[in-house]
């Protein structure tokens, strides 16, 4: 979320006037911060301010088809410009691994939603390398120094997120296989078929 609040503040720095944030998940909480304005959106509105700068996709904790109907019909017809407003996509995920179950993230859901229309879209989180990025920025600061790349590691479950993320960014990769997406799976075909090879495979943690 850091990045998503940093991309925020540095657009309300070139903005003269208060930017105006409609939140689409309405379990998610609402951030604060100076000159902006949050605020959960009606689906049920027949119209919508111009004035909204950004559609804002958090999370997706109780997200469903109905609710996705409801954003859909919401985008094709009101007054968002589409053409000129970001949809803020908090999380690229396309599923969350759970003890017993994996729940649909919201990069499944705008996944779905952009199959028919295009639509400009912002994202935040692995693979995308803004996290990356900070997350390296924060290291150094707090060791003091510049530090190599080849000394750092990313450790995680998903091949399209943390290791195609690490990859790109150039630091290493170590992809557990016995936990999330990969637990009890022949995870050693699906790393073949998606051309995303980590550097270390551990099947512990």
């Amino acid at each position: 979320r850091d990045v998503y609040e940093k991309f925020i503040f540095d657009k309300k720095l070139s903005c003269s006037k208060r930017l105006q944030i409609g939140v689409i998940d309405k379990n998610v909480e609402i951030p604060k911060m100076q000159g902006v304005d949050f605020f959960h959106l009606n689906f049920y509105q027949k119209a919508f301010s111009n004035e909204i700068d950004y559609i804002s996709f958090l999370g997706a904790t109780n997200w469903n088809k109905k609710l996705q109907d409801l954003l859909n019909y919401y985008l094709s017809k009101n007054n968002f410009n589409l053409d000129n407003n970001l949809l803020l996509v908090g999380n690229p995920d396309v599923i969350g691994p759970w003890e017993n179950k994996f729940s649909l993230e919201p990069g499944y859901w705008i996944w779905s939603l952009t199959k028919d229309k295009q639509i400009p879209i912002k994202w935040f989180g692995k693979p995308y390398q803004d996290i990356f990025i900070l997350a390296y920025d924060k290291l150094k600061k707090i060791a003091g120094y510049e530090i190599k790349k080849n000394r750092i590691a990313m450790i995680g479950d998903t091949l399209h997120t943390d290791i195609l993320g690490a990859n790109l960014f150039g630091i290493n990769s170590i992809l557990l296989t016995n936990y999330g997406f990969f637990r009890d799976t022949n995870f050693k075909d699906i790393i073949k078929k998606s051309k995303i090879k980590p550097m270390i495979i551990a099947n512990k943690y």
